[in-house]
């Protein structure tokens, strides 16, 4: 899972959400189980200038075609679920499979024990 909007948009002519990662998170919890979902944000703040995402992912960049199946919604500004913009807004993540009801072993599996436990079985020490 990831909170690029790009990945989360429903067809609905609107910018996700951070409700909209967390029913995705839901769904391919019930399809695979949690030990096989963890949350990649994908979030690089500041690694990318206005105008080189322009220049990729805007409605006349690189990938115009994708960019322009959205909807006017999408832009640099807007390009993460809102309500996730910022790696500070994790707890946010935590807090809503809490109010959803996921036990405190499943969010440690979701925000890290997963890719932790996959690194241990690829990686040779």
């Amino acid at each position: 899972m990831c909170s690029w909007s790009m990945n989360l948009y429903r067809g609905n002519g609107r910018r996700p959400t951070l409700n909209d990662l967390l029913d995705c998170t839901e769904h391919v919890i019930k399809l695979v189980g949690a030990e096989h979902v963890a949350i990649g944000t994908d979030i690089t703040e500041d690694f990318i200038s206005k105008e080189d995402w322009v220049r990729d992912w805007g409605p006349q960049g690189k990938y115009k075609e994708l960019a322009r199946s959205l909807g006017s919604w999408y832009s640099y500004e807007t390009s993460y679920a809102e309500g996730f913009e910022s790696i500070t807004q994790f707890p946010d993540v935590a807090r809503g499979l809490i109010e959803r009801g996921h036990s405190e072993a499943t969010i440690h599996k979701i925000l890290g024990d997963n890719f932790l436990r996959v690194f241990d079985r690829v990686w040779d020490r």
